[in-house]
């Protein structure tokens, strides 16, 4: 069985289409705010396809099938609002993410095979946050700026709040950051950020309120402004879920589902 297996994952098909690879393993990402009509046009924008159909679980989202008034109600409304009303069960507060499977037609109106899409919510939302980048060869994106930030379950994003800047946002997967210390005294978090791959972009990351005059001891973290995490918050929970969650306790309900 276990060489079987090992067969299929090396003989695993590669899908590529519009210059973009995937596999069915894969999954496409959804990490800010979207009605299915911006999901729709995100799709035939970026990556010209044609979503002919979206499901998430049993329930039919979007289809030809759909009367129009209901499809042009749903356009409107953001993804887990619509899932809540087709599906009329509420999203629990401990869910990070809904996953979406979709049908898709390119441009001859050939079907496409693609992944499905897994759709982040926003945990947390702070206005007037200070993102300050340093070390960066294009100092054009050098500099403090103030926006906000959304925390989802995978990344932090910062929209800048000035429209004329050039630099419109940046999203900070947590895979790209190493090493990050919270300062609670000082109300900030400090870190270096690793550009990513084709995103023409190279920076370290510095967001602080307050700057000191020597980095902190290395080796044990110093006696005051650190803040290590008892260590169940990191043990996975007793049950059938295999992903990491955070204690209750520590999470609250708001701002709630605001994807």
């Amino acid at each position: 069985m276990y060489n079987q297996a090992e067969q299929e994952i090396n003989n695993v098909v590669i899908f590529q289409y519009n210059g973009e690879k995937w596999t069915l393993w894969d999954r496409f990402q959804i990490d800010h705010p979207m009605t299915l009509k911006e999901f729709i046009e995100h799709f035939e924008r970026n990556l010209k396809l044609k979503i002919s159909m979206l499901s998430q679980g049993v329930s039919l989202l979007y289809s030809f099938s759909v009367q129009k008034a209901a499809r042009e109600e749903r356009m409107q409304m953001l993804m887990p609002d619509m899932v809540r009303k087709v599906s009329r069960k509420p999203v629990e507060p401990y869910v990070k993410s809904l996953v979406f499977e979709i049908c898709c037609d390119d441009e001859n109106v050939e079907d496409i095979e693609v992944p499905f899409v897994v759709y982040h919510f926003v945990v947390l939302v702070c206005d007037y946050v200070c993102l300050d980048i340093i070390d960066i060869s294009n100092k054009q994106f050098k500099g403090r700026r103030t926006g906000c930030l959304y925390l989802t379950s995978q990344r932090i994003i910062f929209l800048n709040s000035d429209n004329k800047d050039a630099l419109k946002s940046i999203s900070i997967p947590f895979v790209t950051v190493d090493p990050v210390q919270p300062f609670f005294s000082a109300n900030y978090l400090k870190g270096k950020v690793k550009a990513q791959p084709y995103g023409n972009f190279e920076a370290k990351d510095n967001a602080p309120d307050q700057m000191f005059d020597s980095p902190p001891p290395y080796g044990a973290p110093p006696p005051y402004g650190f803040f290590d995490a008892p260590a169940p918050a990191y043990n996975p929970p007793q049950g059938s879920y295999y992903g990491w969650s955070a204690p209750v306790a520590s999470v609250a309900s708001g701002p709630g589902i605001l994807t």
